[in-house]
């Protein structure tokens, strides 16, 4: 009886469809184009160009360095330079004193020309919740905090114990998420600072009130679902949210609002609540 090995050959897998658009390299090269259009607040002579400056920024938080010092110490990384376009990457305190003095709207459109290559690609579709709505989570945030290094746009709170000052810096940051995807797309965040001419703290109520409306103005078909806790969980707030034809899931805490609570429990109790 003849004897021999029976070899299978399987056809290979269908390739995935790639979208050209959002391949890594073609992000990079849109972020790369728009910080190219930025303005440049320096001297016609400067020697590193300023979207070098924003790519090493984006670079250095792209791949998760814990400081600028590590990031300065591969500055020379050829590797690095090809995958994110870089010419030239400044040290850590060329890229601040280049980076300082730029306006957070000033990178708006960035995310704004990123925003719009998902919606092209149909990378969006899968992040509808409700209704068409897309859910856009919105929260505050510190990214600076010491008691020696300030500016003049820091927040301050003085310690009314001992009359120390801290110095911060925070942020109202806003993504749209999904509870079925890990992964997010931000929108640009607004700061939370002490505005030209002002002497007060600005605050997480007032950025939300701007950001939205940059939101709006920036997306004016987007259906949206903000989500935000407790702190926007107020009148002002609610209305500024209905004005911008945006839904809202808004968080409330017993703690935070004993008279909404009081009136819902009596809502219950005269059987006048509906579901």
């Amino acid at each position: 009886m003849a004897k021999g090995i029976a070899v299978v050959v399987s056809p290979p897998p269908a390739a995935r469809k790639v979208r050209k658009g959002l391949s890594a390299d073609a992000l990079y090269d849109l972020v790369g184009d728009a910080f190219g259009q930025l303005p440049d607040h320096r001297h016609e002579k400067a020697t590193i160009p300023l979207a070098d400056a924003a790519l090493s920024a984006f670079a250095m938080f792209s791949l998760k360095d814990p400081s600028l010092l590590a990031f300065d110490s591969r500055r020379n990384d050829q590797n690095m330079k090809t995958l994110f376009g870089i010419g030239q990457i400044p040290s850590d305190t060329q890229m601040r004193e280049i980076l300082d003095p730029l306006q957070p709207d000033l990178l708006r459109p960035v995310f704004n020309d990123v925003f719009r290559q998902l919606q092209r690609g149909k990378a969006l579709e899968p992040y509808v919740f409700h209704d068409d709505c897309y859910l856009l989570a919105l929260d505050g945030t510190g990214y600076f905090s010491s008691n020696k290094v300030h500016c003049d746009s820091c927040l301050q709170k003085k310690n009314k114990q001992t009359g120390e000052v801290t110095y911060q810096h925070q942020m109202l940051g806003a993504a749209i998420v999904h509870p079925d995807h890990k992964e997010v797309i931000p929108l640009a965040p607004e700061p939370i600072q002490k505005q030209d001419g002002s002497s007060k703290n600005d605050c997480e109520r007032n950025a939300a009130k701007r950001l939205l409306r940059k939101i709006r103005q920036e997306h004016p078909r987007l259906k949206l679902l903000v989500v935000e806790d407790g702190l926007a969980s107020n009148a002002p707030h609610i209305r500024d949210l209905i004005e911008l034809r945006m839904h809202f899931l808004l968080g409330v805490k017993p703690g935070d609002h004993e008279f909404l609570f009081e009136r819902v429990t009596e809502a219950f109790e005269q059987d006048r609540v509906t579901t």
